[in-house]
């Protein structure tokens, strides 16, 4: 569509520039942070969306019944709060 590619064109790996955008907020928490966060807020949202079915909720994240008890409990989400 273009006649001409530009740097920001090219993958990070090939460029060697780290750009902000991608790293946002990385200064207030780590990365492992970042995900813990987002998985527990998944789980949450696919609890809800199977009216708290951790069956239906553990098929709709593509993880086994005994894995999403296992995350349950190490984030500590109380069904009966959500």
């Amino acid at each position: 569509e273009k006649d001409s590619i530009s740097e920001s064109d090219l993958p990070m790996f090939i460029t060697r520039e780290v750009r902000s955008d991608i790293i946002k907020g990385s200064a207030d928490k780590s990365l492992l942070d970042e995900i813990k966060e987002l998985e527990k807020t998944r789980i949450e949202d696919a609890l809800r969306i199977s009216n708290y079915n951790q069956a239906e909720a553990a098929r709709i994240l593509g993880i086994t019944q005994r894995q999403i008890g296992y995350k349950i409990r190490k984030y500590g989400i109380e069904i009966a709060q959500l």
